[in-house]
């Protein structure tokens, strides 16, 4: 039994984190009130003071690429590093920049030679404003083309027609004022036929 001033850790073999209730963390706690089988649960960093030891911490050298892969939180939109830091959400890559490098002028961006969104290793990104960021995905032959290409899991809207491919089909003036395929309904049409008489 812990005396006062003295915090017991949970019971759990290896888990060095502080002991909530029935002698086990908060996140063993979990475990055992969900009926699972208590397992080592995701790594904490330690309490941290610099930047640069948190950066450290929180990613995975690749031996053949030379990048830091950012191993905490990934934004969905592009898959790039996020952490905080003072009290802020920010990129990882933009973070790594300024601890290694230097401050990032206004209206600059952080751009990636190795074209791996997740990299935060400072001799793989340099500074440029948009217009270099666009000429250099260009000059790699990193843009989105081809007949088919699809952008957030949908076919894109500007691309041509191949020959032989139906036509989608045309749209009408519904009297509600919007407009619908001739080919489908929704539910909602189909109840204000049905019902509005």
């Amino acid at each position: 039994m812990p005396t006062l001033g003295q915090q017991s850790v949970c019971g759990e073999a290896g888990c060095g984190r502080p002991a909530k209730s029935h002698g086990l963390c908060n996140g063993h706690n979990k475990q055992r009130l969900d009926g699972r089988p208590l397992a080592p649960l995701r790594r904490v960093l330690p309490r941290m003071t610099t930047l640069r030891e948190r950066l450290e911490a929180s990613v995975q050298m690749e031996a053949t690429t030379g990048c830091w892969l950012w191993e905490r939180s990934i934004l969905v939109s592009g898959g790039y590093g996020q952490m905080n830091w003072q009290g802020r959400p920010s990129r990882a890559h933009r973070l790594s920049y300024e601890e290694y490098v230097g401050p990032i002028p206004g209206g600059m961006m952080v751009c990636h030679r190795c074209d791996t969104p997740a990299c935060i290793n400072p001799e793989h990104l340099f500074l440029g404003t948009n217009a270099d960021n666009v000429a250099d995905r260009d000059k790699k032959g990193r843009v989105a083309k081809g007949e088919i290409h699809y952008a957030f899991g949908r076919p894109a809207l500007n691309r041509k027609r191949l020959p032989g491919t139906p036509r989608p089909p045309k749209k009408r003036q519904q009297p509600g004022g919007g407009t619908c395929a001739l080919t489908t309904w929704t539910p909602w049409t189909v109840f204000k036929q049905d019902y509005s008489r």
